[in-house]
């Protein structure tokens, strides 16, 4: 038994993968970094992550590996595989690019990582430091399952040092028994009791990056936090070689190494559209009407992974609000906000180039039911008027069940098999799910929130999923690392006992 370690990019995930290797249980991994770990003794094999964005390219990543041509059969049970890779692959382009290219790439992606697996039957599990979402590294996901090999994804919650691992990150993680309030409340104490109503250090984090892009552009602040994250990349772009890991884009993309002028000049382009498209979306924006019963539905800042592919079949966000405003009674309105760092031009973050246009907002806009609202709308105050909150995965539906309101989710966020939030994903199911809210009260809502994390505790691991986060633990930081490192040897143990293999 031994284990592949996936995307190891990040400190974090670099220590529990030299912790799995202080286990013998260590394989080899895969980086963007061609140096990592290569201070263990020996070094453990690396598949370099920036060489599986172009044809090309893969035989470099994979030295001494035959490649295995998909058939029929494996192209059709990766049918999730393809759709996502489509879908995650806008993210790696300056220009859209012809659905041929990508299908290239994507067979061949299949074919060598087909051919990887063959090579390395030793190899019985996969674990991924958190949802894949690179594109390649998904291909990679479903092909193992599909081969038989057990995957583990790291999955952080919105409780502080609170993550769980998943052999399939498309099930929510569902409490085996759900105990009354009083022995809920007894089995979490007070100490976790208040860290659940708490703010989490990455919840906190984020609030703070959305509050950065709402001023954006329009304080001396920003502008010089622009201008030095601005200097700071362009040192790295300079300095580093044409090989390097921030280059992966470019060559995907088709463009050749482009040189640092010529990117400046595009991001700079770039941050001209996302000024348009704020103040198209700013000009179609309007308060909610007083007394009229909603739904509020935050959108999601994409690509993200909680988006795609952690939004399954809905990572189009249009495509959702679209079931909603249908579902909803004819005097109800869909209240949708954007999500802040959607629009924000600091840092122009180029991934998001294709996510999102006027078209967008215009489509929203013109369902009779739906109300855009302004980007300054305070979220707190929507949820606590909402009769639900409708999200994919986002932390908004947390933040509902502590106000004691219900949620909609459409993707596999980690809290939704709570009661309180129903799982959706057609018109009947919204309508459906509607009318079991009707009559709970709130302390109902938030005692069925403190009743699934009690069920949860056997499942939830004391660690972190992010040296950030992880540093600011009151937890050492050893201890995180080793109790992560651990619970993923003691599941590809028990996989491995069992003889379980993974459908």
């Amino acid at each position: 038994m031994s284990i592949f370690c996936v995307a190891v990019d990040e400190p974090f995930a670099e220590a529990v993968a030299w912790r799995l290797h202080e286990l013998h249980l260590l394989a080899g991994l895969s980086s963007y970094d061609a140096g990592m770990l290569q201070g263990l003794s020996p070094p453990p094999p690396v598949v370099v992550a920036r060489r599986l964005f172009r044809v090309d390219d893969l035989p470099l990543a994979f030295p001494g590996v035959t490649p295995v041509p998909p058939s029929r059969a494996t192209i059709r049970a990766l049918a999730e595989a393809e759709r996502g890779f489509m879908e995650m692959s806008d993210r790696f382009l300056f220009a859209p690019k012809p659905v041929g290219m990508r299908m290239r790439l994507y067979h061949e992606l299949i074919a060598w990582l087909d051919g990887f697996l063959t090579a390395r039957p030793d190899i019985t599990t996969l674990y991924f430091p958190s949802t894949p979402h690179h594109g390649w590294d998904l291909v990679l996901y479903h092909l193992a399952r599909l081969r038989g090999r057990l995957t583990l994804s790291l999955h952080r919650t919105t409780i502080a040092d609170r993550v769980y691992l998943a052999d399939d990150f498309r099930e929510p993680p569902r409490p085996a028994a759900l105990p009354s309030l009083a022995d809920a409340q007894g089995a979490l104490g007070p100490e976790l009791l208040a860290q659940i109503e708490s703010v989490s250090d990455w919840v906190r984090l984020s609030i703070a990056k959305n509050k950065d892009a709402l001023g954006a552009g329009r304080s001396a602040k920003a502008i010089v936090k622009a201008l030095r994250d601005e200097a700071w990349w362009l040192k790295k772009r300079i300095r580093h070689a044409p090989d390097s890991a921030d280059r992966f884009i470019n060559a995907f993309a088709g463009e050749g190494a482009l040189g640092p002028a010529e990117v400046w000049r595009r991001k700079m382009g770039f941050q001209a559209d996302i000024r348009a498209l704020r103040r198209r979306y700013e000009a179609l924006a309007r308060p909610l009407d007083p007394g009229r019963p909603y739904v509020y539905f935050a959108l999601q800042y994409q690509p993200e992974r909680t988006s795609q592919p952690e939004g399954l079949e809905f990572a189009d966000q249009v495509h959702v609000a679209q079931l909603l405003a249908r579902a909803l009674p004819d005097d109800w309105t869909l209240a949708i906000k954007e999500h802040p760092r959607q629009l924000g031009v600091t840092p122009p973050a180029m991934h998001r180039r294709h996510a999102r246009g006027p078209a967008d907002y215009e489509a929203l806009a013109a369902l009779p039911n739906v109300r855009l609202l302004p980007l300054e709308a305070p979220t707190e105050a929507l949820i606590d008027g909402a009769r639900a909150c409708a999200t994919l995965t986002g932390t908004v539906g947390w933040e509902a069940l502590l106000q004691g309101v219900p949620a909609l989710v459409f993707g596999a966020a980690w809290y939704g098999c709570c009661t309180a939030v129903a799982q959706v994903g057609s018109v009947e199911d919204i309508r459906a799910a509607l009318a079991s809210f009707e009559g709970r009260g709130r302390d109902e809502i938030r005692a069925d929130m403190i009743r699934f994390v009690a069920g949860l505790l056997p499942d939830l691991i004391v660690s972190s999923n992010d040296h950030r986060f992880a540093t600011k633990s009151s937890i050492a930081y050893e201890r995180l690392v080793a109790t992560l490192a651990d619970a993923i040897a003691a599941r590809a143990n028990e996989a491995g006992a069992s003889g379980a293999a993974v459908v």
